[in-house]
């Protein structure tokens, strides 16, 4: 009787070739070694952009401030916003679809092809304006976090059409605002470095300290908190998550939104829901987890209004005193009410653009052209209201195409939660966006506007929402 026998199988060559490659590498890259691992790292963040375009897409919106430590320049800071999104294109014309096909049709919708013309109004208000400094870097940068986002969202359609794309991008955005909100409560702590960003009151000292962490300002973080506390109900509602953890998670980002005293962000969250007024009411089928999640967050930031100090609920008053103080009462009287130095500049800004409206239309004053127009200098000065900000600037035409892209915007978010009622979300973002455009940032800093749109439009060309959604939910018009 034969007996089997075990033969030893002989190592493979080539894989003990490379690892003496490796070796070898490594030790020549010992001096550099930084260096090295720097480049590693940019490598593999490629390849997952590549392979997730939607984790990428998700980071370009919320995860930016946890490159704040980095102190990444400018130019790396460009790279990254033209960079990751043809990452994310490349990556995503992995699948076979006809993208040629679909690419004609973004580009030649009307809600495109209206903010394109509207972008080279942008830049045509350069040839006219007394500030070109301010002037060129609002006109590039409106196009690296307005017009690319947009344009991103768009020819990305086919991915949010499919339930599985827009549940990885609701994940990723899940994760990165946990990361986000995570480090806040660190810096809250005393864990993470400076935390408080202190504002210089009229007669000296703190005013109304202020949560700030990543290195970075206070209001970008509390807007990236107000999506992420959307996202986390949505997830609620697609059942991503449970709604106990949405609750807790809404709560925190509502801490800490109170904690960084940034009164557009909150503003615009609060009031954001009155917008679904303005399109199709939908009467679920099945029990939401999102409302639940919504009322455990906003009982916790209640009882957190109640318990903050005296300073802080000065601050946020002073967004609602700001309007009557604007419109008249005397410099004693605005210095009683307002005694935050952010809410008496604005109140100055509003006084002093009377004068500049009526001299610059029809045509405005050209792109940038407030702050020489307020106060003489070429400074990142503006209005703090994107409708004044595009009509004091660039007159008439920008202001109507900005309101033509408004109202495609809407049109479109009508179109789509006809089909597919969950774009109540969608349409919530924006509106939440547009709304602290109203008092915050100026026209390349209002990247949720442009992006939110895009998203918007995307979905409704596909004419019935993600695909893969469950059973449809019943509609009935207000």
């Amino acid at each position: 009787m034969l007996a089997a026998t075990c033969e030893p199988v002989p190592p493979r060559r080539a894989f003990w070739v490379l690892v003496l490659a490796c070796d070898l590498i490594l030790l020549f890259a010992l001096p550099r070694i930084l260096h090295v691992a720097i480049g590693v790292a940019a490598l593999a963040a490629i390849g997952v952009a590549y392979r997730r375009p939607e984790w990428t897409i998700a980071f370009l919106i919320l995860g930016l401030p946890l490159l704040a430590p980095l102190r990444v320049g400018a130019t790396a800071s460009t790279l990254i916003m033209v960079g990751l999104p043809l990452i994310a294109l490349a990556g995503w014309t992995r699948s076979g679809r006809d993208h040629s096909a679909h690419a004609s049709r973004a580009i030649r919708a009307p809600s495109t092809l209206c903010l394109l013309l509207f972008t080279a109004w942008i830049f045509s208000g350069l040839f006219w304006t007394s500030a070109v400094g301010y002037g060129t870097d609002k006109a590039v940068g409106f196009v690296l976090r307005g017009l690319i986002p947009f344009l991103v969202a768009m020819l990305m359609g086919p991915v949010w059409s499919e339930r599985r794309g827009m549940d990885r991008f609701l994940r990723a955005a899940l994760f990165l605002g946990a990361l986000v909100a995570g480090v806040g409560v660190l810096a809250a702590l005393g864990w993470a470095g400076p935390a408080l960003l202190g504002n210089v009151g009229p007669r000296g000292g703190i005013a109304a300290p202020r949560l700030a962490w990543l290195g970075t300002n206070a209001i970008w973080l509390a807007r990236l908190l107000a999506v992420w506390f959307v996202v986390l109900l949505w997830a609620a509602q697609r059942r991503l998550i449970h709604p106990a953890i949405a609750g807790g998670g809404g709560a925190l980002a509502l801490v800490l939104i109170l904690l960084s005293g940034s009164r557009g962000p909150l503003a615009a969250l609060l009031l954001s829901p009155v917008s679904l007024l303005m399109v199709p009411r939908s009467r679920p089928v099945a029990r939401s987890g999102a409302r639940p999640a919504l009322v455990a967050a906003g009982i916790a930031a209640l009882v957190l209004l109640a318990l903050l100090p005296g300073a802080q609920k000065q601050r946020m008053a002073s967004a609602v005193l700001r309007v009557p103080a604007a419109g008249g009462l005397s410099e004693m009287a605005t210095d009683q009410l307002l005694r935050d130095p952010s809410s008496m500049f604005r109140t100055q800004l509003a006084r002093r653009s009377l004068g500049i409206l009526a001299d610059g239309l029809p045509w405005g004053v050209g792109t940038g052209g407030f702050s020489t127009a307020a106060f003489r200098r070429d400074v990142r000065v503006y209005p703090h209201n994107l409708e004044a900000e595009i009509l004091f600037e660039n007159g008439l035409p920008g202001f109507l195409l900005l309101v033509a892209f408004l109202i495609l915007i809407w049109r479109n978010a009508r179109r789509l939660i006809r089909a597919w009622p969950e774009g109540r979300w969608l349409w919530l973002l924006f509106a939440m966006a547009l709304l602290n455009a109203q008092v915050s940032g100026d026209l390349p800093m209002n990247v949720g506007v442009w992006f939110w749109g895009g998203m918007i439009a995307a979905v409704a060309r596909s004419g019935e929402g993600p695909r893969g959604h469950p059973q449809r939910i019943e509609i009935t018009s207000l």
